[in-house]
């Protein structure tokens, strides 16, 4: 199409529509013009701005003419034709001194992609060459020194690619020159897989990475919401690694951010083997994701944390299928939180849409719809909450608010302390009037360096080390700290001395582990896990040496996971964040609703200034009762008094009995 055919159609196309678009419903907030080559059954790919701008289930999207009437469409999503898993029609298996040949009868004529292996092996690494033939006279290599392995970690790849084709009979040659040779069990073979849209890769913005002793986790966001995620792919100079890893996505799920696993695998790289196929750096996963919020971790083990410069993801985004009469003016509305599913008649569509071959459509772009209102979400909801009597709370701090929005507050170690574990005692108060928040505990994890002293025992066969916290109560996970020797076996325990209810210490186990050291088991990194919640601040930490020397230890670290405040406040008035009311009960504020749009919004971290600890109110500072309550109070009072006068008189001697005793 010429620049003057196209400037005419859109001029046509914006003025036809100008009309329609006055009569759309402002439920739309965005719309796109189509441009259409053609009739007929015709393709509309969707755009990643039309994608992030609707709902996940996409119930949203319509196709209007320029009279308003709608065009029934097909969704067509993304999906994997995932190939067919079969087990083989025989296996014959041939040990020799160098190698273990696995000759292979396919018993398929389907176009096979990969070979896998079972095997009861715990632990190993093998090399294999595969060889693919239709007669079993003439081979062919369709796999050339690709790696096999199982660890005892539970990672390993029994997957071997090969060359896609027609294999009615295969040879697998594993090499046993290094290691013993290992049972193969079964073998199966994998069909053909077919994607069934092409994806796009995108860098991923990493928001925050935290490396713990055994984990590193990668926060990441992805470039907009209710992708199609095919996979993700990480970037590493690493020349030799094996790591398990596990992609989750954190959402809000009946008004609570939680998080939920999207896949799990194993990626590798063995390049000092001369591999053709020596790494794997993808993770599959195939599924849709709501939100922009992943999390990536990766378990290192014993290992130094595994170094990732950049993560990739591959998106695969849908398109519409319908049917166009003609090259007439068409849009796509798109974003209505309220619009239902469409019930089309679309069996015409599907006769029509049999040739494979479709007219493909493009979209103008995104723009906002001039008929509807504008509403933001947060304005629906009170950014300010009822009155909250502050009676109860015995700590505040003061919150710092640097510019006005959607903010994110990080409670530090402190609030942790002395607030309830699932936070139903935090409250945003300003002018006396609480500030509703959205409560996230899946944050990060930190670690807090505590002050470490070794005790002198009497015992000659521990040692001991008073370890401080800085703050009771502290919901720690687990602790860790090096030692310079390389070869020992230890049983440690993690106590504290709490005080029972007669006010006696006594001896409380919060967590306990044998480290081990050895040829068999590297690394210098020493773990417990706690278990408890430690009530005091002052740990200590037990090591039985037995017979042997003490172990010198260093460089302790606590870890504990943060608690997140998502709200939306300016900047104007003084906030404080009240803690520590154990009658409290959890807030139930409206803002809820909106979960999902203030999890998503761009947010500004606010800061912690100073706290404070507030005066508790004595019995003869709390003010008299007033009104009804008042004259029931005294009311009651004056009952009781009555009773009370009535027993005394009961009880004392009448008159009557007085003279008779003295008479006596």
């Amino acid at each position: 199409m010429s620049s003057k055919a196209l400037v005419s159609f859109l001029t046509v196309g914006v003025l036809s529509l100008q009309v329609a678009l006055s009569e759309v419903s402002e439920g739309w907030k965005y719309y796109q013009i189509l441009q259409l080559t053609g009739q007929g059954v015709t393709e509309l790919p969707l755009s990643p701005g039309t994608v992030d701008k609707g709902l996940p289930d996409f119930r949203d999207i319509r196709i209007c003419d320029s009279d308003g009437s709608e065009a029934p469409y097909v969704l067509s999503l993304p999906h994997l034709e995932t190939g067919r898993l079969f087990p083989v029609e025989a296996v014959d298996t041939q040990v020799t001194r160098s190698e273990t040949v696995v000759q292979v009868t396919t018993g398929t004529k389907d176009q096979i992609e990969a070979v896998i292996f079972e095997t009861p092996a715990p632990d190993f690494l093998k090399v294999v060459q595969v060889e693919g033939s239709g007669d079993r006279r003439a081979w062919r290599v369709i796999a050339r020194n690709r790696p096999i392995f199982h660890q005892p970690d539970g990672s390993n790849n029994l997957r071997v690619s090969i060359l896609p084709g027609s294999w009615s009979y295969l040879r697998i040659f594993i090499d046993d020159r290094v290691t013993p040779p290992i049972p193969v069990s079964a073998v199966k073979v994998l069909s053909v897989s077919v994607e069934s849209l092409p994806a796009t890769r995108y860098s991923l913005e990493t928001r925050q990475q935290s490396e713990l002793p055994q984990e590193s986790k990668l926060y990441l966001r992805l470039p907009y919401q209710n992708v199609y995620l095919a996979s993700i792919e990480i970037v590493s100079p690493d020349s030799i690694f094996k790591r398990k890893v596990r992609l989750s996505a954190r959402s809000v799920i009946d008004g609570l951010i939680s998080e939920s696993d999207l896949g799990a695998g194993t990626l590798y790289r063995f390049s000092e083997r001369n591999l053709d196929d020596s790494e794997n750096l993808t993770l599959t996963i195939h599924r849709q994701v709501a939100s922009r919020e992943l999390v990536l971790t990766v378990q290192n083990g014993d290992s130094p944390p595994l170094e990732i410069t950049e993560v990739y993801a591959h998106v695969t985004d849908p398109s519409l299928i319908f049917y166009a009469r003609e090259k007439e003016p068409r849009y796509l509305l798109i974003g209505n939180s309220a619009a239902k599913r469409p019930d089309y008649d679309i069996s015409v569509l599907k006769k029509r849409s049999l040739p494979s071959r479709k007219v493909l459509a493009e979209a103008g772009p995104l723009q906002e719809n001039p008929n509807h209102v504008p509403i933001d979400p947060f304005s629906e909801i009170s950014a300010t909450g009822k009155a909250i009597n502050l009676q109860g709370w015995a700590y505040r701090k003061s919150v710092i608010i640097e510019h006005p929005g959607v903010q994110m507050l990080e409670l530090d170690p402190e609030i942790l302390s002395r607030s309830d574990p699932s936070g139903q005692d935090l409250r945003l108060v300003r002018d006396s009037h609480q500030i509703p928040f959205l409560l996230d505990q899946t944050g990060v994890t930190l670690e807090l360096l505590p002050k470490v002293e070794e005790l002198e025992t009497q015992d000659s066969q521990l040692s001991r080390w008073a370890i401080d916290l800085g703050n009771a109560h502290l919901p720690i996970s687990h602790l860790t700290c090096l030692a310079s020797e390389t070869l020992f076996r230890r049983n440690v325990i993690l106590y504290e001395e709490a005080e029972d209810a007669r006010g006696r210490k006594q001896r409380r186990r919060i967590g306990g582990a044998t480290w081990v050291r050895s040829p068999e088991y590297e690394g210098t990194t020493l773990r417990i896990i706690v278990t408890r919640r430690p009530l005091t601040r002052r740990l200590f930490l037990e090591v039985d040496n037995g017979d042997n020397l003490p172990l010198s230890l260093e460089k302790f670290r606590f870890y504990y996971q943060t608690t997140r405040l998502i709200f939306k406040a300016d900047s104007e008035s003084p906030l404080w964040i009240y803690y520590g009311n154990p009658d409290a009960s959890r807030p139930q504020y409206d803002i809820g609703l909106i979960a999902a749009a203030l999890f998503s919004a761009d947010k500004v971290p606010a800061a912690l200034d100073k706290g404070e600890r507030l005066e508790e109110a004595s019995w003869w500072k709390i003010g008299a009762p007033t009104g009804v309550v008042r004259w029931f109070f005294w009311l009651c009072l004056g009952v009781a008094v009555f009773v009370l006068l009535f027993v005394i008189a009961k009880l004392l001697p009448t008159a009557t009995e007085t003279g008779d005793r003295s008479n006596d």
